[in-house]
């Protein structure tokens, strides 16, 4: 069946095997030393065979969707891996050193597992540039995780971290995403990460952001549907940003400071009860093509300027 599928593929060095219903993957795998991808998604397995470490040259392999509760420790085996993906199976509490060996890693997918504790040996791969384990059930990050100093991409959406200290030390990370997590606090230091570009803090427990927040690369920040009541004067030091959202808060003024953010495109500031705006600042950013302060487009004076919001009524 394999070196029939093989021969099937329209794509060399490629093997594409998901959705086929299969409960074992044949241990002839072993024979297609020369292939580089490998997709087994949406399929029945629950483990792997000890020939596949004999794909020497697999540089993908696709598992996401199976029925595996542990990462297979064959996978360690193949010595030019460097895209994993193995979302969507039961993984539950991954053992202490159930990422060891994965050292040649430059992405890492384990989404959607039930993860309930990442383990230490994360710290171990040192050539991950890309690390996704959203929608887990994560509630701390090992202390290794500041080890991964290549690390560019990090999604660690709809988990239960409660703290973001652990992140603060990855000098070339630069999209962050942790929206739908339990975040109370907010460290200055992650925001001032040397090449962070946009970092997603949503739908999260903040209630007060950094008084000291500083970045040159930051141009996205997502802040909305927190339990912010004040943004710090600070913000005016975010000097990339292109890109403030900042909807469904406690909000009821936005900082004359906001006028230094000069590459400011979008500002989106709905769902607060805001009542002071400092209009000649925003009216200065003449980048500023999008803005929405209340429920609808704020309006915009004969002058160019904008309208400062209208006082609800008794």
């Amino acid at each position: 069946m394999i070196e029939k599928a093989a021969k099937d593929q329209r794509k060399p060095n490629r093997l594409d095997l998901a959705a086929m219903q299969m409960e074992t993957l044949p241990s002839e795998i072993g024979s297609l030393t020369s292939i580089k991808v490998l997709r087994l998604s949406n399929n029945k397995l629950s483990s792997l065979p000890n020939e596949l470490a004999s794909l020497v040259n697999l540089e993908e392999l696709d598992l996401s969707n199976n029925q595996f509760t542990s990462i297979p420790a064959v996978i360690a085996k193949l010595p030019k891996l460097r895209w994993l993906n193995i979302s969507g199976n039961s993984l539950g509490k991954l053992d202490e050193k159930a990422l060891n060996g994965l050292t040649t890693l430059k992405t890492l997918r384990l989404d959607d597992c039930g993860i309930t504790k990442m383990p230490t040996s994360l710290g171990s791969l040192l050539n991950l540039t890309e690390l996704s384990v959203r929608d887990n059930k994560i509630d701390k990050l090992p202390t290794g995780v500041s080890n991964m100093l290549q690390l560019t991409f990090l999604d660690l959406s709809g988990n239960k971290l409660t703290s973001t200290t652990e992140l603060k030390g990855l000098p070339r990370l630069q999209k962050l995403t942790m929206s739908h997590n339990a975040i109370v606090k907010v460290d200055s230091a992650l925001i001032g990460l040397p090449e962070l570009n946009s970092l997603d803090l949503s739908n999260n427990k903040i209630a007060t952001l950094p008084p000291n927040m500083k970045s040159e690369t930051l141009a996205e920040l997502m802040l909305d549907s927190n339990q912010i009541k004040q943004l710090p004067a600070s913000i005016g030091q975010l000097t990339a940003l292109q890109k403030l959202v900042v909807s469904n808060n406690q909000l009821t003024s936005i900082p004359p400071q906001i006028g230094q953010c000069t590459m400011l495109g979008l500002l989106d500031a709905h769902g607060n009860a805001i009542v002071e705006l400092p209009v000649r600042e925003l009216a200065s950013l003449t980048g500023l093509t999008s803005i929405r302060i209340g429920n609808t487009p704020p309006e915009v004076l004969p002058d160019g300027t904008i309208a400062p919001p209208k006082p609800k009524k008794p």
